[in-house]
């Protein structure tokens, strides 16, 4: 293995090998990324503390070992409203003009972390964001809640989307952390 060029390529090597359980969450997100699994929408929800945002990091590092574009963002750093969503979206992927049509990459992944603190922005990202990125993007959203009504309720949506409730880490999981 080469050494690592940067602070960043070593504190990635340290969380990866460090991360631990989760084995289902982890075959089903890569069978996503391989396409053996026709899902585009995976919903992560439990409670604060029990391993979302870690996940949602291990699941970054599988989409940018398949050659994926990875946008993570989070709900606690964007204001709740479109515009503020869209700039965020555009920063991520290092556009420089925030107010050009979003244009997003093939190959996308797209993690949005803390969904609660978007609750009211739930709807147009059903409606509005996600029907726009391209058609092999996977978005996976994590919060503490399940996902609304609306996203069980839209046509189609129940063919693309599966949730997943976050439990404990097993006993040698948790002993191994």
């Amino acid at each position: 293995m080469t050494p690592p060029r940067t602070l960043g390529e070593r504190l990635q090597r340290l969380r990866a090998a460090r991360f631990v359980g989760r084995d289902a969450e982890l075959r089903r997100f890569q069978a996503m990324l391989d396409g053996r699994d026709p899902h585009a929408l995976l919903f992560i929800h439990g409670p604060g503390g029990i391993g979302k945002t870690t996940l949602l990091g291990e699941f970054a590092r599988l989409a940018e070992q398949a050659g994926r574009t990875v946008v993570a963002l989070d709900g606690r750093l964007i204001p709740a409203s479109p515009e503020a969503f869209v700039d965020a979206f555009h920063e991520a992927l290092g556009h420089a003009d925030k107010h050009a049509e979003p244009c997003a990459p093939e190959k996308l992944v797209l993690t949005i972390d803390t969904l609660e603190r978007l609750g009211s922005l739930e709807t147009w990202l059903l409606r509005e964001h996600l029907p726009s990125l391209p058609a092999d993007a996977i978005v996976v959203l994590a919060g503490r809640n399940p996902v609304g009504r609306d996203w069980l309720l839209e046509p189609g949506c129940a063919e693309l989307a599966q949730g997943q409730a976050l439990g404990t880490l097993q006993n040698d999981h948790a002993r191994t952390l």
